[in-house]
Parts: structure tokens; sequence; C-alpha cells
């Protein structure tokens, strides 16, 4: 998709989101819609992505894999920590 290559990344999540709607189980869609949602900071949306993408049959790369599971492990700590400075201040 040239979006992709040119990093335009919100036309090319329109793009491959029309792709998916065609064929559900495309699997270089999800794991392109995983890298985008990756790149976008949107970390559960990129994990939901990169395992259509592996249960397509896809062999996703390991380290991104590794570092998406990373980013999500952080991501989520962050929002427990704000949550309990809003109690804290409750």
């Amino acid at each position: 998709n040239l979006y992709m290559k040119k990093e335009i990344f919100p036309k090319a999540l329109v793009q491959y989101k029309k792709v998916i709607d065609l064929d559900p189980g495309h699997a270089h869609a999800h794991n392109n819609l995983a890298v985008i949602y990756y790149r976008q900071e949107m970390y559960e949306k990129a994990w939901a992505h990169l395992l259509k993408a592996e249960a397509a049959g896809l062999q996703v790369h390991p380290e991104f894999k590794k570092e998406l599971l990373k980013k999500i492990k952080e991501y989520r700590q962050t929002m427990l920590f704000l949550s309990s400075l809003e109690l804290e201040g409750a």
C-alpha cells in the first residue's frame, strides 16, 4: 500500500479496513493495521489485529510482537498508577 510506504497512516488505515470488510481473514491487512495502531500508540488495537493476523496464518515478526507486549504492559502500569493517584486525591 502506497499510503503505508509513505507513512500516511490515516489513509492507509481506511484502505486496510476496506480490505478487511471484503475479506475479514486477510492476514496482511490485519498485520499492517497492527503496525499502524502501534505507531499511533493504540497498543490494544494493535494487539487485536496482530492476533487476527496470526490466526489467519501469518507469522508475525517475533520482535514486533515482543515490543508490542512490552508497550501494552507499560501502558497498563501507567494507567494503574494514574488511577491510584486519582483515588488518593478523591
